[in-house]
Order: C-alpha cells, then structure tokens, then sequence
C-alpha cells in the first residue's frame, strides 16, 4: 500500500537534474529580511524545502536545519548559535523555536542591521 509521501513521488515526480538543480537554488535564494514577516517567510521556506524533497532530493535533517538556519538574518545570531548546539534538532523543532523567538522580539529590530543571512 503507498504512503502519501510515495503516491506524491509517483505522481510528481521529475527525475531531470534541471528541476532538481532549480528547485535547490530557489530554497537556497529564500532568506529571511528585517521587514518580511516571519511567519510568512516559514510557510514559504518550508513549502519550497517539500518540494524539493518530493523531487528526490537528498538533504537528512541536519542539513534541513542548518539551511533554515543559514537563512536567517545577522540580527538573529544569539538565537542561531544557541540553536545549532541543540542536538538532535529538527526542522519542525526549528520552526517552532523562530516563530517563539519572532513573537518575543517583534517590535524590537533595529533600522542598522543587515538583510543578509550571516555566513556560518
């Protein structure tokens, strides 16, 4: 009997490396601005990580998490260092602990801090 996960696969999937290629670049583009609302940019990052998972992509849980990681904004250093000393993180703990963290510092960004992620 399929899984979701393998009827998805079965219907949708595209072997061609192009899609896959496309599809890892357009999760790698997404990053997390001082302006973007958090909540937005977690539905959004999530759904492209999906996808690029349903094409067949191999990224285990640890690579998941250090990629959202990756796309958060310099402002967030504190709460990307303390999260990635987190053992067995995973990507629904993650999106868990930002949108706490989101909920605990709105209204508290600064004009001066970069838009870019931070490099690890």
């Amino acid at each position: 009997m399929f899984q979701p996960i393998d009827l998805l696969r079965e219907t949708y999937d595209h072997e061609d490396l192009i899609t896959r290629v496309t599809s890892l670049k357009n999760l790698l583009a997404v990053v997390l601005t001082e302006q973007q609302p958090t909540p937005q940019f977690v539905k959004d990052w999530h759904t492209l990580l999906e996808n690029s998972l349903l094409l067949g992509l191999q990224l285990d849980a640890n690579l998941q998490s250090m990629l959202l990681l990756a796309a958060l904004p310099c402002s967030w250093q504190p709460f990307i260092t303390t999260q990635a000393s987190v053992v067995g993180l995973t990507v629904e703990m993650l999106i868990a602990h930002i949108l706490q963290e989101d909920i605990l510092h709105s209204g508290t960004t600064s004009s001066s801090v970069a838009n870019t992620p931070c490099a690890q």
